[in-house]
């Protein structure tokens, strides 16, 4: 005989769970809509439900879990229709944009006609307009405003980091110094840096903590040899300006790193007339983390916004302190940069204003005009509560992960990053892994990718084009990695175990409509298909 899901699910959440069912009745609706999908992960609704109570009393004690009962519903109503009963676990890759965000994008460019603010009609004044109230709400989210710094609007992130590398004052003598843990858009930064003559070293957490080493760039403090390319003269022969590069959250195994490192080399001076600037990459702290440049000043920071709210795609802002524009260098120009320009001699004026120096060409003014949309969605929970909430899921997550064991008492799972010290202020939303078996070896991540897949995961896997975290968590070292290259051709291609190292991790990222239940059915798909 077959049983009614609905009114089996609403016995078990009103019994069990007590948490949507009121004086008026329960919401059939929600239930259907939210918990349905959930049967095709093999998993046993009731258990869950258990398990969910238990859940909220050691992770959630304050109710940090679920915006005061309303995460189910929201998912329901706001995304559920979209993920073909899917579970999105690729947050970092991308945040979720919601279906009432879309629908307000769409009533604001259906209701009205944007044109190029190169222009000067009063359609093109709309835009300007629009484009001025986007600039003025990136400020305030960061607590800064216009005196104090100037947005420039870029395809990404990517595009910002870019941009730093051109423009940067470089000399013969400045220095580009950057944590292992970033992105290979922040690696290749130094391209730029080498083609005049400057010089670039890594550096680890430990030893920007460390006591015994006031210049980093000393031999003894594993100092390394300059790499000269190109030595060219420069505006600023005199005075030097170095750059320091850090993310405020690594997006290989989430990790984040003090935001103090901003004035700590915003007062470093190394020398005569020699100052460092601080470069932020924020793009994966800004979708659970908030950001004061008043408390943080940095000189230069990034970010892409569909990292934080879904969508607009291919736009991002480079955040640049108004005292370091005079000192960025331009070269190329485009329309919109300049003032006048002559065909046949060499002469361009551009225009004084940092924002209409430096986004070359027509910016995405529709993209643009849509940000607001995505920035009500978050405050709508507010970022504190979006932390709270992700990380009472990524906290209970690696616990469970970290637990579970094979028959022959081996562990499943390796486990990167800070986790086991449950501290939310130097540990994200991400639990990357790689997959062992009973007797100890690794699981190829593509494997474990497809077997995901085809459960209906959406996850991430291979370096996450994050080299320094990557093979620093897999001890792989530069010569294997110049030789295993010779046999790849991509970072998250099929081959993904050489001598016996994984040359990548499983990632798992959580967002602001992350679910107790997507975890759950996570662990318990790995019981069932990889725990022996």
């Amino acid at each position: 005989m077959k049983v009614n899901i609905i009114l089996l699910l609403t016995f078990l959440i009103n019994i069990v769970f007590g948490g949507y069912c009121t004086q008026e009745g329960c919401n059939e609706t929600l239930l259907d809509k939210y918990y349905s999908r959930f049967s095709h992960y093999n998993i046993s609704i009731e258990a869950m439900l258990k398990e969910k109570e238990e859940f909220k009393k050691q992770y959630s004690p304050n109710n940090e879990y679920g915006y005061n009962n309303t995460i189910e519903e929201f998912v329901a109503e706001e995304l559920q229709d979209r993920l073909d009963n899917k579970i999105f676990f690729d947050y970092t890759a991308n945040g979720v944009y919601t279906k009432s965000q879309m629908q307000k994008v769409f009533n604001n460019l259906n209701s009205k006609f944007f044109a190029n603010a190169h222009s000067h009609n009063s359609v093109s004044s709309r835009t300007d307009n629009a484009v001025h109230e986007a600039r003025q709400l990136i400020l305030k989210r960061f607590n800064v405003t216009s005196a104090e710094y100037t947005v420039i609007f870029t395809a990404g992130a990517t595009g910002a980091l870019k941009l730093i590398g051109e423009s940067f004052p470089w000399t013969n003598n400045s220095k580009f110094m950057y944590l292992r843990q970033n992105h290979n858009s922040v690696l290749g930064i130094r391209e730029y840096a080498l083609e005049q003559g400057a010089e670039f070293k890594t550096v680890t957490e430990e030893e920007l903590t460390s006591e015994g080493c006031d210049n980093l760039f000393d031999e003894k403090c594993d100092g390394i040899p300059k790499i000269l390319r190109k030595p060219t003269l420069t505006e600023y022969p005199t005075k030097v300006y170095n750059l320091f590069a850090f993310p405020g959250t690594e997006n290989f195994a989430g990790v984040k790193y003090p935001l103090e490192w901003v004035n700590k080399f915003g007062n470093e001076k190394t020398g005569k007339n020699n100052n460092w600037l601080v470069l932020l990459d924020a793009a994966a702290y800004l979708s659970t983390g908030r950001l004061d440049l008043r408390k943080y000043p940095a000189d230069f920071v990034v970010m892409s916004f569909y990292k934080i709210i879904g969508y607009p795609t291919g736009l991002g802002a480079l955040l640049v302190k108004n005292e370091v524009m005079d000192l960025m260098q331009k070269s190329f120009f485009g329309g919109g940069t300049v003032v006048m320009s002559d065909c046949d001699t060499h002469f361009c004026l551009l225009h004084e204003s940092g924002c209409q120096r430096f986004e070359d060409g027509t910016i995405s003014f529709l993209s643009i005009a849509s940000l607001k949309y995505g920035f009500e969605q978050q405050d709508h929970f507010g970022v504190e509560n979006i932390q709270n909430h992700v990380m009472s899921i990524v906290d209970y997550l690696y616990d469970k992960l970290s637990n579970l064991k094979h028959s022959t008492g081996l562990p499943v799972f390796e486990i990167y990053g800070k986790h086991a010290q449950h501290d939310h202020s130097i540990q994200g939303p991400i639990i990357n892994l790689s997959v062992k078996d009973e007797k100890g070896n690794y699981v190829g991540y593509s494997i474990v990718e497809k077997k995901l897949d085809e459960a209906g995961f959406q996850v991430r896997t291979g370096s996450s084009c994050n080299p320094g975290a990557c093979y620093g968590y897999l001890n792989i070292t530069s010569d294997e990695v110049k030789k295993f290259s010779l046999l790849r051709n991509g970072c998250g291609d099929e081959h993904d175990i050489m001598e016996g190292k994984p040359l990548g991790g499983v990632r798992v990222s959580l967002g602001y409509l992350s679910t107790f239940e997507e975890a759950y059915s996570f662990i318990e798909f790995f019981k069932q298909n990889f725990q022996h």
